[in-house]
């Protein structure tokens, strides 16, 4: 015991702090701020109207938005792994961004007889009485008089707002249009996908949720160097992940012989471990898996630039001079031909997007009373309109008996978030999905266009 008293002082760190602010908005800070994600000075972004320390008078210039981007894209372990350097790095470039970037500047009339400190007086107490009111005050709705209770999209209707309060709030507005995950920004979505029910008419409404524990391209696209002490300390460790740190490992494909399954795939546990520790690779098989793997089933022509391949003068633009991404052979709803949605985290979990697809189908532009018109006309077959809608909205098993004989079982998997290896075929891809089914107009030996003709007639009403 007196032993332990005698070497517990010596760990006693005393740290004292004053008002002095660092300054943040210069190439040095992240380093400073994160010696151990970065533990050397060369690596920040080149604030404007501030002196670049470590680069050269010809060297590239990369803007606090680009260093963003780059930072969660980087291989070293520690950056990859520092779930507190890339959200406070995006922190600060959205402040520098709001009180500095040209984008959001509100500019404003004021009096040039009335002293600048007056002025800023007048804003500072117009400010503290709009936060007053977020908390304590009220609007009208048209017919009640309700709280505001830190609803900030309300604000802007309380009443008795002074004419410089309403000034604020239409600038603060401006400025939240800017930025992800703010309220304005949700209410530009819905005017985005409202105008598009205009244009293209009621859509089917879809929500894919990736699994990033079950995904091969989570692993695929984690990568680490061979050497980084974050996949090489921990050798003996069941989570080891150095096997699986590669650019070709593993294989997305199931590797299927005469006579089993064979599994080229890390275990549960060594996946969840590498999923928690890289959050850039779960971004990437999402993004991945929402702008590639659900556009190719709904048969929608969409690329890594959409929609900003379709601006004046591309060579390569996904839609059609008809306005629309349909592809001709179409997907498995249908004739695909919009799509639209947004991206949402739910609390600490994985992304999910909540889609509009829009189907050409004679729901687009047409009300119930018209489509009801068209049957009693026998223009619409009611037998086939039920058939598509279960299709599309299919709720019963393909195999009824089996899928009941072992109902306990499943459920029993599906608590324990399938862990065990039998259900590691989920984060690969069956080896038929790159293979042809048959010859079409664009495969590498067409079809000619009598069998192409003859296939097609199959479709028709007789």
């Amino acid at each position: 015991m007196p032993k332990t008293l005698a070497l517990g002082k010596h760990y006693k760190m005393k740290v004292n702090t004053n008002n002095t602010f660092v300054d943040q908005w210069n190439s040095a800070y992240v380093s400073k701020a994160f010696p151990f994600s970065i533990p050397r000075p060369v690596s920040g972004a080149d604030f404007p109207n501030r002196p670049a320390n470590r680069r050269k008078g010809d060297a590239p210039h990369v803007s606090p938005w680009v260093f963003s981007k780059a930072l969660a894209a980087r291989v070293e372990g520690c950056v990859r792994n520092d779930w507190i350097l890339v959200p406070a790095n995006r922190n600060l470039t959205v402040k520098w961004d709001a009180l500095c970037g040209n984008e959001v500047a509100c500019k404003h009339n004021v009096d040039k007889n009335k002293a600048g400190n007056v002025h800023a007086a007048e804003l500072s107490d117009a400010a503290g009485k709009l936060y007053h009111k977020l908390a304590n005050g009220h609007w009208w709705d048209g017919k009640k008089r309700r709280r505001i209770n830190h609803d900030f999209s309300k604000l802007k209707y309380a009443t008795d707002l002074s004419d410089l309060e309403k000034k604020l709030v239409r600038d603060l507005s401006f400025l939240s249009q800017k930025f992800a995950g703010t309220q304005e920004v949700r209410l530009l979505m819905n005017h985005a996908l409202f105008g598009a029910r205009i244009e293209y008419g009621d859509p089917l409404f879809l929500t894919v949720s990736p699994s990033a524990s079950h995904s091969g391209l989570c692993i695929r696209l984690s990568r680490y160097r061979y050497e980084d002490p974050a996949v090489r300390c921990n050798l003996d460790d069941k989570t080891n992940f150095r096997p699986w740190a590669g650019s070709d490992k593993p294989n997305l494909w199931v590797n299927e012989s005469e006579d089993a399954v064979i599994m080229d795939f890390p275990e549960y546990e060594v996946r969840r471990t590498a999923v928690s520790r890289d959050p850039w690779c779960v971004v990437l098989a999402f993004l991945h898996s929402a702008k590639f793997v659900l556009p190719a089933a709904l048969g929608i022509q969409m690329c890594p630039q959409c929609p900003h391949c379709n601006h004046d003068g591309s060579v390569t633009p996904c839609q059609t001079i008809f306005g629309h991404n349909m592809r001709p052979t179409g997907g498995a709803a249908g004739l695909g031909v919009a799509s639209g949605g947004t991206i949402e985290y739910q609390q600490c979990n994985n992304p999910h997007v909540h889609e509009n697809v829009h189907i050409a189908s004679v729901y687009q532009h047409h009300t119930l009373v018209e489509i009801g018109e068209k049957l009693r006309q026998n223009l619409l077959e009611l037998d086939t309109i039920k058939k598509y809608v279960s299709w599309i909205h299919r709720e019963e098993h393909y195999h009824p008996e089996s899928h009941d004989e072992k109902l306990a079982y499943w459920e029993k998997k599906w608590k324990n978030g399938h862990r065990s290896s039998d259900h590691s075929v989920l984060c690969q891809l069956p080896s038929f999905y790159k293979e042809a089914p048959g010859s079409t107009l664009w495969s590498p030996q067409p079809a000619s266009r009598e069998e192409a003709i003859a296939e097609g007639s199959g479709f028709l009403k007789k």
